[in-house]
Parts: C-alpha cells; sequence; structure tokens
C-alpha cells in the first residue's frame, strides 16, 4: 500500500484554502460568454436591430426584459439608513401621431 503524498501550499497561499471567488466575481468563462454575445449583436445590427426585433415579437421582448429587472431591490443612503423600495410600472406608449 502506498502513503498518500501531502500537497505542499506556497506560503503565499497559505490561510486562503476555501474563500473561492469573492461574492458577485463573474468567472472568466462568463464574462468571455458575454461579451462575445455583446460583439454578435453589435454585428447584426446593435441596438436597432433590437428594436425592430422587439416591436415584431412584443411578448418576448418583455419577457426577457423582465428577467433582467432585480425582482426586490433594497437601497440606502448613508450608514444606517433606512432602505426604500423601487416599484417598476409598465404602461403602454403613447399613440404615435
Amino acid at each position: 500500500m502506498s502513503t498518500p503524498t501531502k500537497t505542499r501550499v506556497p506560503p503565499n497561499l497559505r490561510g486562503r484554502a476555501g474563500k473561492g471567488r469573492p461574492k458577485g466575481a463573474v468567472n472568466k468563462t462568463t464574462r468571455a460568454a458575454r461579451e462575445a454575445f455583446m460583439m454578435a449583436a453589435e454585428g447584426i445590427g446593435g441596438v436597432a436591430a433590437l428594436t425592430d426585433w422587439a416591436k415584431r415579437n412584443p411578448t418576448e421582448f418583455w419577457k426577457l426584459y423582465a428577467r433582467l429587472i432585480p425582482a426586490e431591490h433594497h437601497i440606502g443612503v448613508g450608514e444606517g439608513a433606512e432602505p426604500y423600495e423601487i416599484r417598476v410600472r409598465f404602461v403602454d406608449p403613447p399613440e404615435r401621431e
């Protein structure tokens, strides 16, 4: 039977094991994928193309848009401040002449 070998941790990394990525940090693959999608979106027309698609597919557009808005968001100003609530209400745009 062989004896398991201990992995040596370099001195500069000791005491940091298991801490992982900081909260909110995006991993490199996710960041690269988002950047690729942003470049592709620009390549097919950017905001103008998205606007045209949204006009043709309003239900799908609003479904996607709703997923981008935080469901609940608390904001406080200054130390010890009470959070306040932000509500978003969607309304039909005014009729164009």
